[in-house]
């Protein structure tokens, strides 16, 4: 509304020395309340914005294989989602769909993907900083992501629970 007032020549612009700067002066009177004003308090221009609160937790564990890894827990409007960064050249690619606002990655495309490299150990089909994230949704982050973390970290097998629970959700979608 401001904007548009000034656009259309409202505000006085040429204000000479010791004018308070907490007003604006219009070049016509206005009604703000029950009173026809030319000078305005500028907080009247203001427009109240909800600040959405958030918190964020940072977990950091040292593996027995020596890499170290930072597990951050973002939670957002109630909403708790889980970031994975490891701190070597290690082991990670990023094939796996980048999860963003706009499109969010889907049960399919881990279905996809775990196609794609069927060829592949099933420690290397997981090795992927995205397809983590993607899972961190519906496995326990304090317990069966760092597992998995470890095992990408260390290129071990991954246990047989963990690839029929994620090739079970895959197939799901």
């Amino acid at each position: 509304m401001c904007v548009r007032l000034f656009k259309e020549g409202w505000f006085e612009t040429d204000v000479g020395e010791g004018f308070d700067l907490k007003l604006s002066r219009m070049k016509k009177e206005v009604v703000i309340g029950p009173e026809d004003v030319k000078e305005v308090d500028n907080d009247f221009f203001l427009v109240v914005v909800k600040i959405v609160d958030h918190q964020a937790e940072c977990y950091i564990d040292l593996h027995k294989a020596g890499a170290v890894y930072l597990l951050v827990r973002i939670l957002t409007n109630f909403k708790v989602s889980y970031v994975i960064f490891f701190f070597d050249d290690g082991p990670l690619s990023i094939t796996f769909p980048v999860e963003n606002r706009t499109v969010p990655v889907t049960m399919r495309a881990l279905k996809t993907h775990l196609d794609k490299a069927k060829n592949l150990p099933f420690v290397k089909k997981i090795s992927d900083f995205y397809l983590l994230l993607l899972l961190s949704r519906f496995l326990d982050p304090n317990a069966d992501i760092p597992a998995l973390a470890e095992c990408v970290q260390t290129g071990t097998s991954v246990p047989k629970g963990y690839q029929l629970l994620i090739d079970s959700v895959a197939n799901a979608s």
